[in-house]
């Protein structure tokens, strides 16, 4: 070996003793795994399957033939990611045959990320994810600059390679976590349906969880949890159970897994749609009729119901001052029509005059058409309201079409989020949903991040949702700064976690459910930072965090105290990295 050789061998083998994930071998050398890497900082891996010399088949100049190409179907091309999302699956479509070798390569900042993997025959799904370390060294590495995704295919049969066409990825210098709350439809049998949480951000892969499996029946024994809305600290959930018939308030820090969960108060009347103020003290509920009523957050009882408008699709702002509704709506549920209104929130449980805010038959010539606003939500820093637009807010009537729209609550004209909405001139999303986070992207700017749900394809139909038209959460990426004529928002991300079988929409996000320091509690599971201590006899309480009940990254927070690592925040009631 001669001594430029040994020079890099010992940078490279340095580099793997600091922790970086590398090559089986320094680049050119042993077994051909990382023959075309140029830097021993770069990340190699084979899919299991996979020939040990499969890198030295891509030696030879790439041809272009689009009918031949493996096109990347998911992530979608100018997708900003948040810096701690769990690795994202590459799909691509079906091309090639049994004994083809593909080459995912991540490009354009250190660490190159690259990939072989193996066409192993008819279960083959053409995909393939990096583990979360290499994708986190990725995401840190980039440093908001852009990066080139390309899947290129060695062709077995004619023995050369296919190159593949770019896609353009970006990662945010913050990151969000928490907790997603979520409707999946028909998933359960006949016309039921679940709220279902699947947690973002933290430690461990995000999984579905069916934190109350069986909520109260309706009339006809069947139970269907269906609109929903989240308190602010993410620990209580209101539903409207039974298809309206009735609803309820859910302590989601509480074990919900029996027979017959326990709310913390039920509401006899139909209940549709409901939202918390600040502090949780007080819930805007509106029913099948648009009857609005005022609500004791701690009781259920009506405080108030006199004077208050006719109204569906209530939303309250992070900061308490306002409330964002739909009004003029010809239906509490399935509305074609329907305009945004706002009125502000006064002292001893008052309003101010509703104030219509945007007309949906003002976006009457929009791509999307349709005269109907829905599904208000303010952004974190109360700066600027998200809604829906279009012909319907159901999905199964004919023809629906739904796109997305931000404007400031002190009224202007509303901005398309092009990009969020989907391909295609009339949109493809629905139900936005801010989450609780304004993060720092490249370049100094801010970035919203923002829920909603699509029929969009998902990936290829393999691995992915392709040609179902299946209802998907989604997270998009909406720059702060708004400028006239220019769509603020990025192409999605597919919310890691959800089951590709499954209906799901309406989703929220929120900080993961625990109880504040000096709450009562059962378990240390309970407590937002340290143990739950015997404070008298049968009476125990969330006590401040110790050495071993610190919090983690993604875990929730009350104050940067909680957090284990001191160079992390609590960021929208959870433990983050602070950018760099």
């Amino acid at each position: 070996m001669g001594r430029s050789s040994r020079i890099v061998w010992f940078v490279f083998a340095l580099s793997c003793a600091w922790g970086v994930s590398c090559a089986e071998s320094p680049a050119g050398k042993g077994d051909g795994g990382a023959a075309d890497v140029d830097d021993p900082r770069d990340v190699v891996r084979r899919a299991p399957g996979t020939p040990e010399d499969a890198a030295g088949r891509f030696r030879g100049a790439p041809v272009t033939d689009p009918a031949r190409a493996a096109v990347v179907r998911y992530p979608l091309d100018g997708v900003l990611f948040p810096r701690n999302v769990h690795p994202a699956d590459v799909q691509w479509d079906a091309v090639g045959a049994e004994g083809d070798v593909f080459r995912v390569r991540f490009a354009g900042a250190l660490p190159v990320l690259t990939a072989y993997v193996a066409h192993t025959g008819r279960s083959f799904r053409h995909d393939y994810a990096f583990d979360a370390a290499t994708w986190r060294q990725l995401a840190e590495g980039s440093g908001g600059r852009e990066v080139t995704l390309t899947v290129d295919r060695w062709d077995r049969a004619r023995d050369e390679v296919v190159a593949g066409p770019a896609v353009r990825v970006r990662f945010a210098r913050g990151g969000i976590a928490g907790a997603v709350y979520f409707w999946t439809l028909g998933s359960f049998g006949g016309t039921e349906g679940r709220i279902l949480r699947v947690v973002q951000g933290a430690d461990t892969p995000p999984r579905v969880e069916n934190f109350m499996p069986t909520p109260p029946p309706r009339r006809d024994g069947d139970r269907c949890a269906a609109c929903h809305g989240l308190s602010r600290d993410g620990n209580r959930l209101a539903l409207s159970l039974g298809d309206g018939e009735f609803g309820g308030v859910y302590d989601v820090t509480a074990d919900l897994g029996g027979p017959t969960p326990t709310p913390v108060f039920t509401f006899a009347e139909s209940w549709f749609f409901a939202s918390f103020n600040r502090d949780g003290t007080r819930i805007f509920m509106t029913d099948a009729s648009q009857r609005s009523s005022l609500l004791d957050g701690a009781t259920g009882r009506v405080v108030a119901r006199d004077g208050l408008p006719a109204a569906t699709h209530p939303a309250w702002s992070p900061d308490g001052s306002r409330l964002a509704f739909v009004s003029s709506a010809n239906d509490a549920w399935d509305l074609s029509r329907g305009d945004l209104s706002v009125m502000r929130a006064l002292a001893d449980d008052r309003f101010d005059a509703p104030r219509v805010l945007h007309r949906g038959a003002d976006l009457l010539g929009a791509a999307e058409g349709g005269a109907m606003d829905a599904y208000p939500s303010f952004s974190p820093d109360n700066r600027l309201l998200a809604f829906q637009h279009g012909t319907r807010v159901l999905l199964s009537a004919p023809g629906a079409t739904g796109a997305l729209y931000v404007l400031p609550p002190d009224g202007g004209t509303p901005t398309r989020l092009t990009q969020a909405s989907g391909e295609g001139g009339e949109g493809n999303a629905w139900y936005p949903s801010f989450t609780p986070f304004v993060t720092a992207d490249a370049g100094g700017g801010m970035v919203y991040w923002l829920l909603f749900y699509s029929r969009r394809d998902y990936g290829n139909a393999l691995a992915g949702t392709r040609g179902t038209h299946r209802r998907q959460i989604w997270v998009s990426a909406v720059s702060t700064s708004m400028t006239p004529g220019r769509d603020p928002s990025f192409a999605p991300y597919w919310l890691p976690g959800q089951e590709t079988a499954q209906e799901n929409a309406s989703a929220f996000w929120a900080p993961r459910p625990c109880r504040a320091t000096g709450a009562a509690c059962t378990t240390d599971a309970q407590c937002c930072g340290g143990n739950c201590d015997e404070l008298t006899p049968g009476a125990n309480v969330c006590r401040l965090p110790g050495p071993q009940g610190c919090r983690r990254e993604g875990q929730s927070c009350g104050t940067r105290a909680d957090c284990c690592d001191r160079t992390h925040e609590c960021a929208g009631g959870v433990c983050l990295a602070t950018p760099v």
